[in-house]
């Protein structure tokens, strides 16, 4: 079975009604992120509804077993699967499959806090050494920057 990707929303079926629900955004997730549920129904039940792109359409949420949840989740994931980013890894030695779920927004958010920092390390050292304010920094190109890095490099060294 070969999934499509290019969806932008998925239908479930809750109580013999067709429920369809749009991708979440980041702001979405942002939004779920911050708030504090009672329950994890309650959480389900805000994410239903944020998605929800019929709103006249009326959830009923007695019905909603940890089956359909899960259907739901999968369904999520066929239209976008790096909300869940998993993958499936061989064993080289024994051939036995495993999964590992990876966190994409701490790797990435890891990955920009890497290059924040360094980016305050050249500020810092290229206005320590010419005396040139943030503004006059960032109005070079970054190939500029970094000779100018070099230079301050090789002068200490000598």
């Amino acid at each position: 079975m070969q999934k499509n990707l290019d969806c932008k929303q998925i239908e479930i079926s809750i109580e013999n009604n067709i429920i369809k629900l749009r991708k979440p955004t980041g702001n979405d997730q942002l939004k779920w992120h911050h708030n504090n549920y009672a329950s994890e129904l309650s959480m389900i039940k805000d994410m239903i509804d944020t998605l929800c792109i019929q709103k006249k359409d009326k959830v009923n949420y007695t019905s909603l077993t940890k089956q359909k949840i899960h259907e739901i989740n999968e369904k999520m994931d066929e239209v976008d699967p790096l909300i869940n980013y998993k993958l499936k890894v061989d064993c080289p030695y024994c051939n036995i499959e495993n999964n590992y779920e990876l966190n994409l927004e701490e790797i990435t958010l890891k990955h920009l806090k890497g290059s924040q920092d360094k980016l305050l390390q050249t500020i810092h050292r290229l206005a320590s050494h010419y005396h040139w304010n943030e503004k006059q920094i960032f109005s070079l190109s970054p190939w500029r920057r970094a000779k100018y890095l070099t230079l301050i490099e090789k002068e200490i060294l000598s």
